[in-house]
């Protein structure tokens, strides 16, 4: 395929950069989600006990620190997602996809571990499948290395 049918009308950008951008922001979104969870029940509503994410099983400086770093590493993931679509910084785009992977694939292993104490959970089939918007969030942004302006690469 040429380079031309593959760039979005009018946007000067490949569809696969705006996935890679696109999916590193909603990783970044779950990952935010994710710690306004833990701030306000202190876990996640529907884990079971045996997973230590259960609503009420993270107290005192564990919640404290396990939510600043869920919003911390979030913030990287939505700020290099933006980066990705603006195709500013390459290393910080890919950051964010990483960051994303993060934010998406440690709650998916969650849902891998403990998938028989999640069966018949909602939870059992969502994390799982949403751990795959950070590879697919690296992979894409990875691939387009080139379209990065040149001279800004960290």
């Amino acid at each position: 395929m040429e380079e031309s049918q593959q760039k979005v009308a009018g946007e000067g950008r490949s569809k696969l950069l705006t996935t890679g951008g696109v999916l590193s922001i909603i990783g970044g979104i779950y990952g935010v989600g994710l710690a306004v969870m833990l701030a306000i029940f202190g876990g996640v509503p529907g884990f079971p006990a045996v997973t230590g994410l259960a609503v009420g099983s993270i107290r005192g400086a564990q919640a404290g620190v396990t939510e600043f770093t869920f919003a911390a590493v979030a913030m990287v993931a939505l700020l290099g997602g933006i980066d990705a679509l603006k195709r500013r910084n390459f290393v910080f785009a890919i950051a964010g996809a990483i960051y994303a992977f993060f934010c998406t694939g440690l709650p998916a292993v969650y849902g891998i571990l403990y998938r028989a104490d999640l069966a018949g959970n909602p939870w059992g089939i969502v994390l799982p499948v949403v751990g795959l918007v950070g590879i697919v969030a690296i992979i894409c942004v990875a691939a387009r290395r080139g379209e990065f302006r040149p001279g800004v690469e960290g």
